[in-house]
C-alpha cells in the first residue's frame, strides 16, 4: 500500500490477513532507522481518510501496545530483525466506520519524519475498492507461500510483485489494479539499478480492473534487481515509484548443483554476420560523409537483416536504422557506456520506405552533450509480441566521436549545475514562505507535491477584511525543467461530489481570464512571479 523512501530511510505499509474475524490488519515497516528509539505517531479519520483524530482503544490497537499522547497515539518500534526491519502491527475494527489512518515517525525529542511534506496516509475507503485486488494477491501468496512479495501505490494504480526462485529460474508475477490499460516494461539490473536490457509485456485482465503479467527470469536475467515501469500508450503516461523506476530486489537463488568442470566457460557474444546488401544501401551516404560509421547484422534464426549508419556533427549525432523484413516493427533504443548498461529507453516506430515492401527505417538524433559510447537497441513485433536481439544480447553499435562533444558535455553539465542551483534556491524560498501562507488562511489551506520533483503547490483560502468574500491564492514552485504550464481545473457543484463542472457556470466567482475546454473543465494561465514561482488569484 505504501512504499516510501525518506532519505536513507524506507517506510512500508502492507495489508496482512487478519487472524481475528472482524478486524483489518496492517504491518508498518521501517528500515534504515538505526537502533535509536523511534515511535509511530498516529491518528485516524472518521469523516475523511486524511482527518486526524485520536484513536479509540475499542476501534484500533497495535503490537507493541500504543501510548496515548496529546491528540494522538504513539507506538514504539521494536528492535530490528535480521534484515534491519522494525515492524509494528496495527489492527482496526471493520465496523468502526473509520475512513483511514495516518502517521509520522518520531525520534525524541523533536525529529519528525514524513512522506515529503505529507503524512503517511492509508485510505481505508480505497482499500475497500481494492478488496478484489488484495484477494487475488492473497490467493497468489497461498499458491506460493515462500515467494517474496512487495507492494506499491502510484498514479492511481496499485502494484504487487511476487517472486519465487528455483534452482534454474525465478518466476515473477506482477499484479496491477488500475482502470488504465497498461504495459509492463521491465529489465534486469545490477546493484547500481541501471537497466541491462528492456522488454515490454502487455498485461492480461484477471478480474475487474486487475491485470497481471508473468515473467520467467533465467540466465543473465537473474540479477540483483528487476527494474520496471508501467506504460499507458494512448496517453503516453508512465507510472513510476515517485521519480524513480520501480526496483524489486530479486530473492536469493537456491544454490545450484556443482558442475563437473572446474571452471565455467565464459559466455561469448555471438559473432556478427554482416549484411552486405544493406551496407550497400548506405554507399552514397558514406561518400558524402567519409567519417560515418556503419555496422550491419543478419539476425540469427530469421531472414531479417539490418544496418545502422551514424554521422557526427558539432551539434549532434544522427543515427539511421535500416531493417529488411516483412513485419511492422518498433525500435526500442537507449544509450550506454562501456558497461553496455542502458541509461534510458525510448521507442520509435520503423517507417516503411516508399516503394519497398521489405525495408523499414527510423532516424534518431542525439544531442552532442548526451552522446555515450554505445547505441543499444532491440526490435519488437507487436503483432506477435516477439523481440529480436543479437542472440542472447541486445544489438550494440559503437557511436562515432566528434572533437567538440567533450566541450559540449562540459557546457551542458555547467548549465545543469546552474539550473540545479536556481531550482534549489527557488524551492527553498518557496518552502520558507509556506508557513506564512498557511497562517493567513483562516478558511482552508492545502499543499500538494507533484511527482518526479516537478514542483509544489500551495492553495490558500482566506476571508476578506469585511468577511463578505473568500479570496483564493494559488502559488506554485515549478521545476525549471518544465515548459510553460496552465492550470486545467473544474469546480465541484457540491462538496465531495467528485464531478467536475465548468467554472464558466459560476458567475459569482471573479475568475481571471479563463479558456473553456469542455462542459467540465477550463484552463487559466499562472502568472510568473519570479524565476521559479507562479501564481493566480481569484
Amino acid at each position: 500500500m505504501i512504499n516510501e523512501r525518506v532519505g536513507a530511510f524506507e517506510v512500508k505499509v502492507d495489508v496482512l490477513e487478519s487472524k481475528e474475524a472482524g478486524w483489518m490488519a496492517f504491518e508498518v515497516t521501517a528500515a534504515g532507522m538505526g537502533p535509536e528509539p523511534i515511535f509511530m505517531h498516529w491518528g485516524v479519520g472518521k469523516q475523511r481518510a486524511d482527518e486526524w483524530l485520536p484513536p479509540s482503544e475499542l476501534q484500533s490497537r497495535t503490537t507493541p501496545p500504543a501510548e496515548r499522547v496529546q491528540g494522538a497515539f504513539q507506538t514504539p518500534f521494536p528492535d530490528a530483525d535480521s534484515q534491519g526491519h522494525r515492524k509494528i502491527l496495527i489492527e482496526i475494527q471493520e465496523d468502526a466506520g473509520l475512513k483511514g489512518f495516518q502517521f509520522v515517525l518520531h525520534k525524541r525529542p523533536d525529529e519528525w519524519l514524513k512522506a515529503g511534506n505529507n503524512n503517511f496516509l492509508v485510505d481505508l475507503m480505497k482499500l475497500e475498492s481494492n478488496k478484489c485486488f488484495m484477494s487475488l494477491v492473497q490467493k497468489a501468496i497461498k499458491a506460493a507461500p515462500d515467494a517474496k512479495v512487495e507492494h506499491w501505490s502510484c498514479g492511481g494504480a496499485t502494484v504487487a510483485v511476487l517472486a519465487k526462485p528455483s534452482s534454474s529460474a525465478c518466476e515473477v508475477q506482477v499484479l496491477v489494479d488500475s482502470t488504465m490499460h497498461l504495459i509492463l516494461q521491465y529489465g534486469p539490473a545490477g546493484p547500481d539499478q541501471r537497466w541491462a536490457s528492456s522488454t515490454r509485456l502487455p498485461l492480461e485482465t484477471v478480474e475487474g480492473t486487475v491485470t497481471k503479467g508473468n515473467v520467467s527470469l533465467t540466465g543473465d536475467a537473474i540479477s540483483k534487481y528487476l527494474m520496471f515501469v508501467l506504460h499507458e500508450p494512448s496517453s503516453n503516461q508512465w507510472l513510476k515509484d515517485g521519480g524513480r523506476d520501480f526496483a524489486f530486489q530479486i530473492p536469493e537463488m537456491p544454490a545450484a548443483a556443482p558442475k563437473e568442470s572446474f571452471a565455467p566457460e565464459p559466455r561469448q557474444r555471438m559473432q556478427r554476420q554482416q549484411s552486405q546488401k544493406l551496407e550497400n544501401h548506405f554507399e552514397e551516404a558514406i561518400k558524402e560523409e567519409p567519417d560515418a560509421k556503419v555496422c550491419s547484422w543478419k539476425v540469427p534464426g530469421t531472414d531479417m537483416e539490418l544496418a545502422v549508419l551514424a554521422t557526427a556533427s558539432e551539434e549532434d549525432c544522427n543515427v539511421h536504422v535500416l531493417v529488411d523484413c516483412d513485419a511492422d516493427l518498433v525500435l526500442q533504443y537507449g544509450l550506454a557506456g562501456q558497461d553496455r548498461a542502458w541509461k534510458s529507453s525510448q521507442r520509435a516506430p520503423l517507417a516503411r520506405i516508399r516503394g519497398s515492401k521489405q525495408r523499414h527505417e527510423a532516424f534518431v538524433t542525439i544531442p552532442a552533450a548526451d552522446v555515450e559510447t554505445f547505441f543499444m537497441f532491440v526490435l519488437h513485433d507487436g503483432a506477435v509480441n516477439r523481440w529480436f536481439k543479437h542472440g542472447a544480447h541486445d544489438f550494440e553499435f559503437e557511436l562515432p566521436r566528434h572533437e567538440k562533444w567533450d566541450q559540449a558535455k562540459k557546457e551542458a553539465e555547467a548549465r545543469r549545475a546552474a539550473e540545479e542551483e536556481l531550482r534549489m534556491k527557488g524551492k527553498k524560498d518557496f518552502m520558507a514562505s509556506r508557513n506564512q501562507r498557511s497562517a493567513k488562511s483562516d478558511i482552508s489551506f492545502a499543499a500538494f507535491e507533484l511527482d518526479d520533483d516537478c514542483g509544489s503547490i500551495d492553495v490558500s483560502c482566506f476571508s476578506s477584511n469585511d468577511k463578505s468574500a473568500a479570496h483564493v491564492e494559488i502559488r506554485a514552485w515549478l521545476n525549471p525543467k518544465l515548459n510553460d504550464c496552465v492550470m486545467h481545473f473544474g469546480v465541484f457543484a457540491k462538496p465531495n461530489s467528485g464531478a467536475w463542472t465548468s467554472a464558466k457556470d459560476y458567475a459569482q466567482v471573479k475568475w481571471p481570464d479563463l479558456v473553456k475546454i469542455d462542459e467540465q473543465a477550463c484552463q487559466m494561465k499562472l502568472s510568473k512571479m519570479d524565476a521559479t514561482t507562479h501564481g493566480v488569484d481569484f
